[in-house]
């Protein structure tokens, strides 16, 4: 095998996806929310609703429950084999949590469920990037009764060198128009969230009586690069020659990267390197973004899902936590939402024991110590 991915190779396959996080302003009053999503603070209803996986169609916007997230594969020999990692170890740390009072926004456990939420005929694709056709990008919102989580993501399978990864995450954050097309117009990053926040207020609240919210994270970068057949990291990332860093690091940041920042406390030196096992890595800028490194899936296990199943189940993970950390910040002050903060906190601290991924415990020792 080769090692380490150089300019000169080109990457196999990229994700870029990013999301961001909103909490209701206000405690739920009725006389703001569409009367179908009235089930989200009752648990009863919630619970009921989440076990008849049925969907709810709000117009613009259809809510699924966590239902074939959570079941298994039967093999042909009978075995069965779970379809998702993350979500059945998220409902079994949920499950370990103490059966309290009820809140002003539900059971304090039925509280921490989520919804996966699709916005309807949403036209959306990324001009970007250096490729024939503009990929898609798909949209998801996560749905919790104290706010929700847009998320925003696409694939690229072409040759890309790591320059053009760099490229590409400076122009994915760009702030004037023109990287994403919106049903024919020119928009920055920051109008996706914008028209995704307001797909949102405008279907889970009232005509005419928006709920308010607050934006507690504008945005939060999650990367995955492929590298090609037959390379992997040779021993670890700072053991990459030092412009392949840099280029790595700006894509993760989403700008260039000077070699001065290489050098001890020149900035670089708090980022987070964290081994995933099978020759794969994470690196990280707490609050900025997370960038994943991955053998080629030929080089695993023969199977293409291993890589976009470690991907998707790492940025739900990071999705799930900001959510519950910013909430945990927001109520923190709030004695009716007292129980509602303990069972996030304790969530966030039994996750990572329950969803044993190297990256998941790292978050925990840094905002448990923070």
């Amino acid at each position: 095998m080769t090692s380490v991915a150089t300019k000169a190779v080109p990457l196999a396959h990229v994700t870029v996806s990013a999301f961001d996080v909103h909490l209701w302003s206000k405690p739920f009053d009725p006389a703001q929310f569409n009367p179908q999503a009235h089930f989200l603070w009752s648990a009863p209803l919630y619970r009921d609703m989440r076990s008849a996986g049925v969907k709810v169609d709000l117009g613009s916007l259809i809510l699924f429950p966590l239902k074939r997230e959570l079941e298994f594969e039967v093999k042909k020999d009978g075995t069965k084999v779970e379809r998702n990692r993350f979500w059945p170890r998220y409902q079994t740390a949920l499950e370990k949590l103490p059966k309290g009072p009820t809140t002003s926004l539900g059971d304090v456990r039925e509280f921490l469920w989520p919804l996966r939420c699709r916005p309807k005929g949403l036209n959306l694709t990324f001009a970007g990037a250096k490729t024939n056709v503009a990929p898609k990008v798909w949209a998801t919102i996560w749905l919790w009764p104290f706010g929700w989580s847009s998320s925003v993501q696409f694939n690229i399978t072409a040759p890309l060198s790591l320059d053009d990864l760099q490229d590409l995450a400076i122009k994915f954050r760009e702030r004037a128009p023109g990287p994403f097309m919106l049903n024919g117009n020119a928009v920055p990053l920051s109008g996706v969230f914008k028209m995704l926040a307001d797909i949102v207020r405008q279907q889970v609240g009232l005509p005419g009586s928006l709920p308010s919210d607050i934006n507690s994270m504008g945005r939060y970068v999650v990367a995955a690069l492929q590298l090609p057949r037959g390379a992997q990291l040779a021993g670890n990332f700072k053991r990459w020659a030092a412009a392949d860093q840099l280029r790595v690091i700006g894509a993760l940041r989403g700008g260039k990267v000077g070699v001065g920042e290489l050098q001890p406390d020149g900035g670089l030196d708090k980022l987070l390197y964290t081994p995933l096992g099978a020759g794969n890595m994470a690196i990280n800028d707490f609050n900025e973004g997370t960038m994943l490194v991955l053998r080629h899936w030929r080089d695993r296990n023969g199977k293409r899902e291993t890589n976009h199943c470690l991907f998707a189940n790492l940025r739900n993970f990071l999705a799930v936590h900001f959510a519950l950390h910013r909430f945990m910040q927001y109520a923190k002050n709030q004695p009716e939402l007292a129980s509602a903060v303990a069972n996030a906190k304790e969530m966030l601290s039994g996750l990572p024991e329950e969803y044993r991924n190297a990256l998941c415990l790292a978050f925990k020792q840094h905002y448990s110590a923070g």
